[in-house]
């Protein structure tokens, strides 16, 4: 397989298990991105949200500097990392498995859960937590900084 060209390794699993076989694991992706940005994203602007409220009580500017948003953006990555377990199910959803083994996500989970316990769904969790962290404290901080750069630049075009 991994002397074919990726149109010939298409071919070849789509002849051997089928076209849905393509698909395996796209439900628990599907979820699991959804999931993720949605609380990076909702639980980043309820931080900075409570950041302002709590400036603005103590009669300090309302603007957030960047360190400031760079801890809302870490706070809501970290949380993000509650999404984790559905990484896990997708990737043994797509591992290789004797032929007439169901790739389904309740058959996945239950062959998770009968091999490794409940580890099976925490195993990488520590990275997670730190790699979500780190990237969406960039990504809202210093994203958050630039678009707020370019807007107020292309108004003044």
């Amino acid at each position: 397989m991994n002397a074919m060209s990726p149109f010939q390794a298409s071919q070849s699993i789509v002849q051997q298990h089928g076209l849905t076989s393509l698909y395996d694991g796209v439900i628990p992706m599907v979820m699991r991105r959804s999931l993720d940005w949605g609380i990076r994203f909702s639980v980043s602007n309820e931080v900075k949200n409570w950041v302002v409220r709590r400036k603005q009580a103590s009669g300090l500017s309302t603007d957030l500097k960047l360190h400031e948003l760079i801890f809302c953006g870490l706070i809501g990555g970290a949380c993000s990392a509650s999404t984790h377990p559905i990484d896990n199910i997708i990737t043994n959803s797509m591992k290789p498995l004797p032929p007439g083994e169901s790739r389904d996500m309740i058959s996945v989970i239950r062959r998770m859960y009968t091999e490794s316990g409940a580890r099976a769904f925490t195993r990488g969790w520590d990275i997670k937590v730190l790699d979500n962290a780190y990237h969406m404290a960039w990504m809202y901080g210093v994203g958050t900084v630039v678009y707020d750069y370019m807007r107020k630049a292309m108004k003044d075009i």
